[in-house]
């Protein structure tokens, strides 16, 4: 996969599976991300990065909030210049996360790709998220 094919082949795999921006379920829109984080894409380096807890609202209430993105850059001799982000967003109740705490993952923090997928997973808040019913979801590609 190239950079420019990244939210087309995601949009791709959520469709397949059933999934739109309004009916995408966080357990179901994961295990279709893992297939497309483990996609090898040519012309960048990527990270992939799982992201929660708590925010502001839009109404000035709070929130909790879960990004679930693949981070892309182009590499350079000092190290890499961020490109863009694709996932996806969900939004749900402020007392989703309970007592859990909030939680930031990013894959170059780990071995492997199955080591940041088994931390992720096991992690009190994420879990508590999975089984929850979003307030709202979305799709994504935020340029940098």
């Amino acid at each position: 996969m190239k950079l420019r094919e990244a939210q087309a082949t995601l949009d791709q795999l959520l469709a397949t599976a059933g999934l739109t921006d309004e009916s995408l379920e966080p357990w179901h829109a994961w295990k279709v991300f893992k297939k497309f984080a483990r996609m090898p894409v040519e012309d960048v380096v990527d990270d992939v990065t799982v992201q929660y807890g708590p925010q502001q609202a839009d109404d000035g209430g709070r929130q909790v909030a879960l990004y679930i993105s693949r981070e892309f850059s182009e590499p350079h001799l000092d190290g890499a210049e961020l490109v863009c982000h694709v996932g996806c967003e969900f939004l749900f109740s402020a007392d989703a996360l309970a007592e859990a705490p909030e939680g930031e993952y990013w894959t170059q923090d780990y071995p492997s790709l199955e080591r940041f997928i088994d931390a992720v997973e096991s992690a009190e808040g994420f879990q508590l998220l999975m089984n929850a019913n979003p307030l709202a979801s979305s799709r994504f590609r935020e340029e940098v």
